[in-house]
């Protein structure tokens, strides 16, 4: 490796989720939104997934939706359901995925909130919050760091 270059980390998303509680939390699209406002604020999450069987995602409700709600449509927006709210065309990533793409991603199209899949199933969410702990972590603790392999 030259001075300056960097090496990809090979670590992929399914490090990050093994860190966290199993499981996403899910609400169904029918719900009131109401609902989806009192049960993201009582757990203290950013985001919560629609999804009528809790593995396939029907779209994703964040903090910004409902901040834009309201403030576009004032207090008839609290009398919407979750499907009338949700952002549709969710940007996901795999367990699979490396978790410097998934950066990238985050990064570049502005998300908070990412839910992972595996085999097309909803298996966990991730959060920018998640992926700045885990490099914090790869910082100070040098046996998480990927270390240069000895060419001999």
């Amino acid at each position: 490796m030259l001075l300056g270059e960097q090496r990809e980390d090979a670590t992929t998303i399914d490090t990050i989720l093994a860190t966290k509680t199993p499981g996403v939390v899910t609400i169904s699209p029918s719900a009131p939104i109401q609902e989806a406002l009192g049960l993201m604020n009582e757990l203290r999450i950013g985001a919560i997934v629609a999804s009528t069987d809790g593995s396939r995602i029907e779209g994703i409700l964040s903090e910004r939706d409902l901040l834009v709600g309201i403030d576009t449509h004032g207090s008839a927006y609290l009398d919407r359901t979750v499907a009338e709210c949700t952002t549709s065309n969710v940007v996901t990533a795999t367990t699979d995925d490396l978790i410097s793409h998934v950066m990238d991603t985050m990064t570049s199209r502005r998300i908070r909130h990412l839910p992972i899949t595996n085999t097309g199933r909803l298996v966990g969410i991730i959060s920018v919050g998640d992926l700045l702990l885990f490099r914090l972590n790869q910082l100070t603790d040098p046996a998480t760091t990927p270390t240069e392999q000895d060419p001999s």
